[in-house]
């Protein structure tokens, strides 16, 4: 799968481009040094995900269920009369 992306950075920087095949090849070859690049890309993921559950979790306490609802139709209805 091709994937494309755009950045801007505020200073110089050294982009580095390795594929999937070379980096299989570098932990391979430097195991120690590979498990610690495994665990950036792990940790960065691990972030991604709960910051994902944090937004979930606030939709679900803002959604209100069924019968918050029918308690607000009751109570204008009940206004209305």
């Amino acid at each position: 799968m091709k994937r494309t992306a755009s950045v801007s950075a505020l200073d110089n920087v050294v982009v580095f481009k390795l594929s999937r095949a070379e980096l299989i090849g570098f932990i391979n070859r430097h195991p120690s040094a590979g498990n610690r690049i495994l665990l950036v890309f792990i940790n960065g993921l691990l972030l991604k995900l709960r910051e994902a559950n944090r937004e979930l979790a606030f939709e679900r306490r803002s959604d209100g269920d069924q019968a918050d609802v029918d308690a607000l139709l009751a109570e204008f209805m009940g206004k209305g009369k």
